[in-house]
């Protein structure tokens, strides 16, 4: 019997291990219940400007774009576009009715063309 609750203990340890340091590769942060300090898209990184604002009406990020494993996390992320991959580009993560966290990238929006 004994035994039988080290295992369930050890097996408990190795799924919480799991989720915390998946947290921390997906949002920058080992606490799972903080704000993210980066949001990770296919190896992308967008840093967090660490500032919440108020979105309402028109100003509203117009595209959904979480994926399969942000959605399995609960994480709501927006963007004005649906290109939001690369320089300079912003997108938001819904925390409450009309608020979103701020993460973005550097650099310039370049485009040749």
């Amino acid at each position: 019997m004994k035994i039988l609750k080290l295992k369930y203990i050890k097996i408990l340890f190795l799924i919480l291990l799991f989720i915390i340091l998946t947290n921390r590769a997906l949002y920058g942060t080992f606490n799972i219940l903080a704000y993210p300090t980066k949001l990770t898209f296919d190896s992308f990184p967008f840093s967090s400007y660490e500032k919440t604002i108020t979105l309402a009406g028109e100003n509203k990020p117009k595209y959904y774009i979480s994926d399969p494993l942000h959605k399995l996390t609960g994480k709501k992320i927006y963007s004005d576009t649906l290109d939001f991959k690369g320089p300079a580009r912003t997108i938001y993560l819904k925390i409450g009715e009309d608020e979103y966290l701020l993460f973005g990238t550097g650099g310039e929006n370049y485009n040749p063309n």
